[in-house]
């Protein structure tokens, strides 16, 4: 089973590394606009695409698939170990103590694109902080934010839209 991250929406982002695992697998699962990205890649395979917020049913059905010796990528925009499917999967697999031969394919995360784009390479040190409080609460992230702020870090804000969160 592969976990692989597919950059920041572009093709021209996606590593050699992600293509060739792309093109390999039998199986793609992913949120369906992540999927829809891939155009041509998914062509003649097996697409399992859902919802956003569906993202434990998705790393669930990619493990079933892998564990019935399927060859599964589970697919994540920009790196799938920054907010992505990497930390789902595998948290799962050592909760449930399964044994999957696993790989996982860094993608380019999207900040980086964000900040090459706008000529503001990011130097030195440097926070990234979600401001998503799905997961984590709010008193939480104000406190990172703090921090950040007291260290003196660039900061790099992720997900600062919700159309739940209007109280900002």
């Amino acid at each position: 089973m592969y976990i692989v991250g597919i950059g920041p929406g572009e093709l021209g982002y996606l590593s050699q590394k992600a293509f060739c695992v792309l093109r390999s697998c039998e199986v793609i699962i992913g949120y369906r606009a992540y999927v829809k990205l891939l155009g041509d890649l998914v062509q003649g395979k097996e697409v399992i695409a859902s919802s956003m917020g569906k993202e434990l049913v998705r790393a669930e059905t990619a493990i079933e698939q892998a564990l019935s010796g399927r060859k599964v990528a589970l697919i994540s925009s920009g790196d799938s170990g920054i907010y992505g499917m990497a930390g789902v999967v595998l948290e799962i697999v050592e909760k449930r103590s399964i044994n999957l031969d696993l790989e996982i394919i860094p993608g380019i995360p999207a900040f980086c694109a964000a900040a090459s784009s706008l000529g503001a390479p990011i130097m030195n040190d440097f926070a990234l902080i979600s401001l998503s409080d799905i997961l984590t609460p709010w008193e939480i992230i104000e406190r990172r934010l703090t921090c950040a702020c007291q260290g003196d870090f660039v900061i790099v804000l992720s997900h600062p839209k919700r159309k739940k969160r209007t109280w900002q």
